[in-house]
């Protein structure tokens, strides 16, 4: 009796299957070591996956992974060649060579292949992401910011993207938009401390001055030893008018962070204008030492040496800021004064 075709299909196609199966098995294997951070594991059991089957590209991907886990990016970067040999559109292996060469510090090769991953796939949001993050680091905010906006488009439920969109927005002087980001960010996550700090620094560059102070108060409820927030929730203080409270801040950001040279600064012009001279000018001095290219700073410095009869103090103080700034008709007519103050007879 003659067997039905079907099985004498499955005859020949039967061993064909059992090395295909082992090498599914041993794959499997292989990515639950590499979830579990046992290269070693992982390695041995990818490596006898591809005995069975070199044309199996998930395995020469993972292959990549393992070494690109333990930094030996030049092998790492021979296995996605085999990968992408055998799958060339695949855009996930595209994107992991993008890292591996962002890894290298290689960034023009990494935005080539974060580009062609998009080109393999426009809605690979990941690289989208990357683009936005390398050309922000490279002051291409313009781009940066095209790039978080068609991810953000793509899955808009990214708190770390709206954070990202609006630092860019923010430094690009695109106050509202960086606000309206950082609202984004806050109904995905009410508590975010970089959310409430980011919007609070727009608020007060818009001069909504309340709403900077409640922002800044809510970072401080987070981190009560943030020096830079105690600063400028001072520096809104300020300008509300509410002076105690401001110093009250501007003395916590000294004492969290005696290297912030504006705190010093802004500390100065309280204890200046409240006729603190002497405490003004060393608050002053400790300015003008740890940025010595304020020249408001300075300005600042020769006001005070001036008002304290350091005329040569005061002279060498608007010297330096017309250095820095030769606009600043205040300190020409001030100098004036401090080398006239020197001619008087003793």
């Amino acid at each position: 009796m003659r067997k039905p075709a079907i099985f004498a299909i499955l005859s020949l196609l039967f061993p064909l299957l059992l090395p295909a199966q082992g090498a599914n098995r041993l794959y499997n294997e292989a990515v639950q070591y590499y979830f579990a951070e046992d290269y070693a594991q992982a390695e041995d059991h990818v490596k006898l996956a591809l005995k069975i089957q070199k044309t199996f590209p998930d395995a020469w991907f993972l292959r990549a992974q393992i070494e690109r886990e333990q930094q030996q990016y030049r092998k790492a970067l021979k296995y996605f060649k085999r990968a992408l040999k055998l799958t060339p559109s695949e855009p996930e292996y595209l994107f992991y060579r993008a890292e591996t060469y962002a890894d290298m510090g290689k960034l023009k090769k990494a935005v080539r292949e974060y580009q062609a991953t998009l080109d393999a796939d426009d809605r690979y949001f990941l690289a989208l992401d990357r683009l936005g993050t390398t050309y922000y680091e490279n002051g291409a905010l313009t781009t940066a910011y095209d790039y978080f906006s068609r991810s953000l488009s793509i899955d808009p439920s990214r708190l770390a993207i709206y954070l990202a969109r609006g630092r860019t927005a923010y430094d690009l002087g695109k106050y509202p938009a960086a606000i309206g980001d950082c609202d984004l960010a806050l109904a995905l996550e009410s508590e975010s401390v970089d959310a409430h700090r980011l919007r609070g620094k727009a608020h007060l560059i818009q001069g909504n001055i309340q709403e900077a102070v409640n922002d800044f108060s809510m970072v401080l409820n987070y981190d009560s030893s943030d020096a830079a927030t105690y600063l400028n929730r001072g520096v809104a203080l300020l300008v509300a008018g509410l002076r105690p409270q401001a110093a009250e801040d501007l003395d916590q950001a000294i004492a969290y962070d005696s290297t912030l040279a504006n705190a010093w600064w802004n500390r100065a012009i309280l204890r200046f204008e409240d006729d603190r001279l002497e405490d003004a000018w060393v608050d002053i001095n400790h300015s003008t030492q740890l940025d010595p290219n304020d020249a408001q700073a300075w300005l600042l410095q020769g006001r005070i040496a001036f008002a304290l009869r350091k005329y040569k103090e005061a002279v060498k103080a608007y010297d330096q800021s017309l250095n820095l700034n030769g606009s600043f008709t205040e300190a020409y007519l001030k100098r004036g004064e401090a080398y006239r103050e020197l001619d008087k007879p003793k």
